[in-house]
């Protein structure tokens, strides 16, 4: 709603500052009183034509502010995807100023915004209606919105039937589009990842190979030192003369000699036994790691040459070893779709063909919803009229199917009417009395 309306040096208004109630609110007066100059000063501030002459004489510069109450929801909604912040009062402020070097100057909010903006935001919550001026109604453009906002909920369905399949028929077009594009060059690109192909799975290599490989690599690298140090462990814990494993042994015997003469001692035995099963163990373990490297048998040559492999795919074809195999999966992928593009393009037109018939459906149940609704609403509309001195009044609102279709059907809709009798239906947009369009 509008709430408050400032005005200074707009033509010949100095300075007015109107307050305008909920509900009706009439502006009257004698021919000259300024009512037009308010309208005139009200369509200026709302992103309306400007030039000198709005300026008063002897004056830099005009300006208006209007502050609006705004409690819809949806132009909320509206607002606030077009940038717009309003506070929890729900005010807006708009204010535009013009001087006589011809600058513009508009803000929403106390945010500047250029005049198409201003236009834009201003056109969800006000609509000025003159003999010269309908903004909506004279825009046949707008005539769909106007009549599915009368459809109500009753188009909710079906809009989203449609947009569901409207992306799915564009993503059928997307593919048949890649593969026409792959179709071009097509033997070409098909050697190409082949190569690509071969070269991954005829290398084997599997998730987690570089790490062994590295740890590998370092055991070869240390291989003299390896042997070196396991060999004297061994040699150490042997049960040889001075052997871990013979000195403990030794110690066993005398200690479960000790345990025969005195019970106290048998714990001791007992953890002797204990450590000596592990050195043993440990002997086997090492002497173990030993024959096993012998067997190896790999040249650290040969795990380097492995890795700068792997190294050589990564770099080619991702970051990871599981990177580089899934690419390989992806490359499978797209010769499938080049050795089968044919059989491909055939169900993606099979299936889009249904995709068509399901959308063709949903459009003609929208049309059927337009339609039986502009009926109803061309009627009342028609009552009105001649309540308003219209008696011979025909209005008709004109939904027509087109072949394309958008996410919003495929209709066309216009306003039409007849205003005197004899005469035939028009566009709306064609009435010669301004008194007439007025009154619709």
């Amino acid at each position: 709603m509008l709430e408050r309306l400032y005005v200074r040096n707009f033509a010949l208004i100095n300075k007015i500052d109107v307050e305008f109630k909920s509900g009706l609110n009439v502006l009257s007066g004698e021919t000259g009183a300024g009512k037009s100059l308010l309208i005139g000063s009200l369509g200026f501030v709302l992103g309306g034509k400007a030039d000198k002459s709005s300026i008063q004489r002897g004056c830099e510069e005009t300006s208006v502010s209007v502050i609006v109450d705004v409690s819809n929801e949806s132009v909320l909604s509206e607002l606030e995807n077009k940038g717009v912040e309003v506070d929890e009062d729900k005010k807006v402020l708009i204010e535009r100023s013009f001087n006589i070097n011809g600058r513009s100057v508009c803000k929403i909010n106390g945010k500047p915004v250029t005049v198409g903006m201003l236009k834009s935001i201003t056109a969800l919550f006000v609509d000025i209606h003159g003999q010269h001026e309908h903004q909506s109604l004279l825009d046949p453009k707008k005539h769909i919105t106007l009549l599915d906002k009368l459809c109500g909920a009753e188009l909710e369905g079906p809009f989203s039937e449609l947009a569901a399949k409207t992306d799915e028929y564009k993503k059928l077009n997307s593919r048949l589009k890649e593969l026409d594009a792959d179709g071009k060059d097509a033997a070409e690109r098909l050697e190409i990842y082949k190569l690509g192909l071969d070269e991954i799975r005829n290398s084997g290599i599997y998730p987690g190979e570089d790490e062994e490989l590295s740890a590998k690599k370092k055991k070869l690298i240390n291989l003299e030192k390896i042997v070196t140090l396991s060999s004297n462990a061994v040699t150490l814990l042997s049960d040889g003369e001075n052997g871990a494993i013979s000195t403990a042994g030794g110690a066993l015997s005398s200690v479960e000699e000790l345990a025969g003469i005195d019970e106290n001692y048998k714990k001791a035995a007992e953890l002797l036994q204990s450590a000596l099963i592990e050195l043993e163990e440990a002997r086997a373990t090492i002497t173990e790691l030993n024959d096993d490297m012998g067997e190896e048998g790999e040249s650290i040559d040969v795990v380097e040459e492995r890795i700068s492999l792997i190294n050589r795919l990564k770099r080619r074809y991702g970051e990871t070893i599981e990177d580089v195999l899934s690419h390989a999966d992806e490359l499978e992928n797209k010769i499938f779709n080049i050795e089968n593009s044919a059989e491909l393009v055939r169900e993606i037109k099979e299936k889009r063909t249904v995709v068509l018939k399901e959308i063709s459906h949903i459009c003609d149940k929208i049309t059927e919803i337009r339609r039986k609704c502009a009926k109803d609403v061309s009627q009342k509309i028609e009552n009105v009229l001649r309540e308003l001195s219209m008696e011979n009044a025909r209005f008709d609102i004109k939904v027509e199917q087109k072949k394309a279709f958008t996410r919003n059907g495929r209709d066309e809709v216009e306003f039409l009417i007849s205003a005197n009798k004899g005469e035939e239906l028009k566009p709306l947009s064609k009435i010669a009395s301004g008194g007439e369009m007025s009154r619709v």
